[in-house]
């Protein structure tokens, strides 16, 4: 048995009595919480990644990637389980992507309704997952033009099809994708990666504190958007993610 089945046998048999959680974006993500320091409310979706709800929502992932996927860190981490096994983080996350794909047009309106409410908003999408919203369901993003949505993903197609102006898209950088990664620098765009230090440069690109706050839409581009290593990772001793900046001095990118 995997850690998770308990939680979605849970997260089934809630959505089987007909369950509906009271909203579908949440802010008590810690990197959401940091959009106030920028005078912005953060808001986001968290689905559960991988295969985890039995769907597929990261395509583009690697083995890496998964292994040390955040979503079992923070307040998904396994010492949250309860004696009974549950887990009602995960719970959370996991019943939300089997409404995703079991009763996907009552997903679709509770979502256009929750942005409707919160229009003045920063919204991420994919908090877990990499869903290509923009092919998908392009008109949540188009319907509301005055609404900032942002994602990091790792389909690296993404980066160069046609988008609404008000979806913004970070490039993720993971052990299989480098030369994907410089493309999508050389074009103009940012990329994100978990690095051993903050400032620096990695591929000649200046690396900034995607720490300091999570709304991607401000960088500077182009430059690479560094992480410190979370979850798995920080005590992982292979941490092939985990990229080696350069001490190059480079020119401030502009904003």
């Amino acid at each position: 048995m995997d850690i998770y089945e308990n939680a979605r046998r849970e997260a089934e048999a809630r959505f089987a009595a007909g369950w509906r959680p009271r909203s579908l974006l949440g802010k008590d993500n810690v990197k959401l919480m940091k959009a106030s320091k920028k005078k912005w409310q953060g808001l986001g979706l968290s689905l559960a990644p991988a295969n985890i709800s039995g769907w597929e929502t990261c395509a583009s992932r690697s083995p890496e990637c998964t292994k040390h996927c955040i979503f079992s860190s923070g307040r998904g981490a396994p010492n949250f389980q309860r004696k009974d096994g549950s887990h009602p983080v995960w719970m959370g996350r996991i019943f939300r992507t089997i409404w995703y794909f079991r009763a996907r047009d009552e997903f679709i309106a509770q979502l256009r309704h929750e942005i409707s409410r919160n229009q003045d908003a920063a919204i991420r999408l994919n908090v877990f997952s990499d869903i290509q919203w923009e092919r998908q369901f392009r008109e949540i993003i188009t319907d509301f033009p005055d609404t900032q949505f942002y994602d990091y993903t790792k389909h690296f197609k993404r980066m160069f099809r046609d988008r609404p102006d008000n979806y913004h898209l970070t490039f993720s950088l993971h052990e299989n994708n480098h030369e994907q990664a410089r493309e999508v620098l050389r074009a103009g765009m940012n990329v994100a990666a978990i690095t051993d230090k903050i400032g620096g440069t990695l591929f000649g690109y200046p690396v900034i504190d995607g720490d300091d706050h999570d709304l991607r839409f401000l960088d500077p581009t182009p430059c690479v958007v560094g992480l410190r290593p979370k979850g798995s990772l920080k005590t992982d001793p292979e941490k092939e993610m985990v990229y080696v900046t350069e001490n190059l001095e480079v020119e401030p990118v502009a904003a």
